[in-house]
Formats: C-alpha cells, sequence, structure tokens
C-alpha cells in the first residue's frame, strides 16, 4: 500500500506510508512491489510532460541515529535504504537532509517526534541552501501539517500556533547549507 499527498502548485509531494507485505515464495519481493508502487505514483504525478519541472517528493522515516538497539538501527537504516534504491531505479535521487527535524504532533497529548527528512528528486546536489530548506520546511509546516486537519476552528488555531513555531525554531537552527547524506553516512 502506499499513500501519497501531490501539491500541484508547489510542484511537490509526499509519501508518509508506503509497506509491501511480503509475497509468496517465488513472487516478486517486497522491494519490487515497493518499486512499482513508486513507480504507479510517478507516472501520475509527472507533471504534464515539462522536462523543466522537476518532479520532487519529501518522506519522513525513523532516524537510525535515535536508537541503542542494534536490530532497531538495522531495521531504520533497511527502510531508509529501500527508499533510496527505488528511487534510483525510477531515475531519482534521495538523500536525507542532515537537520534537526521534527515532525509536528498530531495529537496533542503527544510528543513531537524527531526524524529524518528524505528528499527525492530527479537530480540533487550534495547541499541545498539555507532558503531552499526553508522552502520545503514552509511547505511541511504550513501547507502539509495545516490546521485545516481539524474540524474544530480552536484546535485548529492552536496547531497551527504549534507548527509556526516549530517552523521558526527548526528554521532558526539552519546552518547556510545543509548536507544531503546518503543513507550509509548516517
Amino acid at each position: 500500500m502506499l499513500l501519497g499527498y501531490r501539491d500541484e502548485a508547489a510542484n511537490l509531494g509526499f509519501v508518509p506510508y508506503l509497506v509491501a507485505k511480503k509475497p509468496q515464495r517465488g513472487r516478486l519481493s517486497a522491494r519490487d512491489i515497493s518499486r512499482r508502487l513508486l513507480g504507479a505514483l510517478l507516472d501520475a504525478v509527472r507533471p504534464g510532460g515539462d522536462p523543466r519541472r522537476r518532479l520532487r517528493f519529501l518522506s519522513e522515516v525513523d532516524d537510525p541515529s535515535r536508537t541503542g538497539d542494534a536490530r532497531e538501527r538495522k531495521r531504520r537504516m533497511a527502510r531508509i535504504k529501500l527508499f533510496e534504491q527505488a528511487a534510483e531505479t525510477l531515475g531519482l535521487s534521495l538523500r536525507c537532509l542532515d537537520l534537526a527535524y521534527v515532525q509536528p504532533k498530531l495529537d496533542p497529548t503527544k510528543r513531537d517526534a524527531v526524524l529524518r527528512l528524505l528528499y527525492a528528486a530527479e537530480e540533487l546536489p550534495l547541499e541545498l541552501s539555507r532558503p531552499e530548506v526553508i522552502e520545503l520546511l514552509t511547505w511541511l509546516y504550513t501547507r502539509l501539517y495545516s490546521e485545516d486537519i481539524f474540524e474544530d476552528p480552536h484546535e485548529g488555531e492552536l496547531y497551527a500556533v504549534h507548527t509556526r513555531e516549530l517552523l521558526r525554531r527548526v528554521t532558526a537552527a539552519l546552518p547556510d547549507h545543509v548536507r544531503l547524506l546518503r543513507g550509509r553516512q548516517l
């Protein structure tokens, strides 16, 4: 199963969830299924055949460095590797932004999660400028995680204050350039 969100105006997509159940023996592998799902998503969202409009996607994953459990670290690294390999077969580069990304809590009783932010595009440099990273983070905190997800306007207002504060905090700590890391560099 693959969930994806596409913001045509921003030419940016978000893949929050990708899972492939282990298939029967002798059939496609979970990795092959994941590649096919991502390939179908890219075919569906390719921007009107205009080669000048780059495809760009973001995703969040658990940070391998934020666990002391060797087995859990290996699982987290494998997930990043799966995304990297799937992106490669589709002509995309996928890297982890070298920053302290904080995913906003959706439930006010829970804490915000510190995750790794993945960025995929057809061509990626070794680093992004601070303004480029601010653009991505602003999209995440104000459009993807917008207050529109709440039916209650008061809850929405509180959430908007929270996500804008996260945006302010995360962007204040950014250097002039943010490195884009391969999974094995984590």
